[in-house]
């Protein structure tokens, strides 16, 4: 575990520093040792998505919810992010059941997101507000 954690250290310090190939590289090292390292692929779904390529990043982010055997902080983030993914690529439905479930798992981000996404949550904060307006409170 250990020599992954290392791994996946070096891949993140790549990311920042933008050298995106060799923290691929890296995150690649720590599948090809541990081919079920969840972990490694939600790092490298990160990775890609920096990297403009989408569509492998939705794969890593897949074998990582795949992988992650209840792991909340890896299912937080994984959700969370393919959330992200698929509404970027215009897929809606898909977008909010998975924002939905990465609030399940405690990501702040995704209940934000999934409250907005949330149609009975949109109409009520719309009766809110307009009784809000009819009262003067606004």
């Amino acid at each position: 575990l250990k020599q992954l954690q290392d791994l996946e250290g070096k891949a993140i310090k790549a990311a920042e520093n933008n050298d995106l190939d060799t923290a691929l590289h890296h995150c690649d090292q720590a599948i090809s040792l541990e081919p079920t390292y969840a972990s490694a692929y939600n790092n490298k779904a990160q990775i890609l998505r920096m990297s403009k390529k989408s569509k492998i990043a939705l794969d890593s982010l897949n074998l990582a919810i795949q992988h992650a055997h209840g792991d909340k902080r890896i299912l937080r983030q994984a959700y969370t992010q393919r959330a992200i993914l698929r509404k970027e690529m215009g897929d809606q439905e898909g977008s909010a059941s998975d924002f939905e479930m990465g609030a399940k798992y405690g990501h702040t981000l995704a209940k934000a997101a999934a409250t907005a996404e949330n149609p009975y949550a949109k109409m009520c904060h719309a009766m809110v507000m307009e009784s809000l307006r009819n009262e003067g409170a606004i």
